[in-house]
């Protein structure tokens, strides 16, 4: 029997030492996480509590995205969400004094606008070069859906590398299901994030029953700025199911 593990990242509140000021409180973002973690487990999902605020460090999401990796072979499912600020930095390859909190950067920027994107995490941001790495550490034929509800989420998946010191290819089927575009903010009710919210009003409670591009349109009636992204090799054919599904 096929497996699926999920990891859900709710960020409220962030390390005013590591950011080296204070950071705004995203209100939604730990609602957010318990609601997908909720969906997941209601779908057969495998998952740990979710990772809220101070537990959402940047060794706990690594040490997570490890055990997914060990623990999935081809034909599983792996699903991460993550709620919180979405950062964008100067691409720092060439001036490591100018790395952002807690992140590092061993790629130039890949998209061609001078920019990284990244999740903030409590205590560091987790660049999209590095989720990059992460996802290239999953066997052939795993799939993993990324979630994103923070902003500029729309490239946190690179397209194909085009530095001579590139991260190695995704061999995973990967799609992410973000909340907006590189260069857009996403909002919140102190209850949900409007992206969440229209994802969970899409979902039905389980009763949705189309594939992941039905689902972003549905998403799209409520929250137009969603965006959903592929890498990876079968990622087509990812995107025809219905999403947050185990294969018997």
């Amino acid at each position: 029997m096929t497996r699926g593990r999920a990891l859900h990242i709710g960020v409220r509140s962030y390390d005013a030492t590591v950011y080296r000021r204070e950071v705004p409180r995203v209100i939604s973002a730990e609602a957010d996480a318990a609601a997908l973690a909720d969906l997941t487990f209601r779908e057969g999902f495998i998952a740990a509590p979710p990772l809220l605020s101070a537990a959402a460090t940047l060794a706990a999401v690594e040490d997570a995205f490890g055990q997914a990796q060990r623990d999935l072979a081809a034909g599983e499912l792996f699903v991460v969400s993550f709620s919180g600020h979405g950062g964008r930095y100067a691409d720092v390859f060439d001036d490591l004094t100018a790395r952002p909190p807690g992140g590092h950067n061993r790629w130039r920027d890949e998209d061609g606008d001078g920019m990284d994107e990244a999740w903030c995490l409590f205590d560091g941001v987790l660049l999209d070069d590095r989720l990059g790495e992460l996802l290239a550490g999953f066997a052939a034929g795993v799939e993993i859906l990324v979630v994103s509800d923070s902003c500029y989420a729309g490239t946190m998946l690179r397209a194909a590398p085009t530095a001579a010191s590139a991260p190695p290819e995704i061999s995973a089927s990967v799609l992410l299901l973000a909340a907006c575009g590189e260069a857009q903010r996403t909002y919140a009710r102190a209850d949900r994030g409007l992206f969440t919210d229209a994802l969970l009003a899409a979902w039905h409670g389980g009763r949705f029953a189309g594939s992941h591009h039905e689902l972003l349109d549905a998403i799209r009636v409520a929250w137009p700025h969603a965006q959903l992204v592929s890498r990876g090799p079968d990622a087509a054919a990812f995107a025809a199911r219905r999403p947050f599904t185990i294969l018997p």
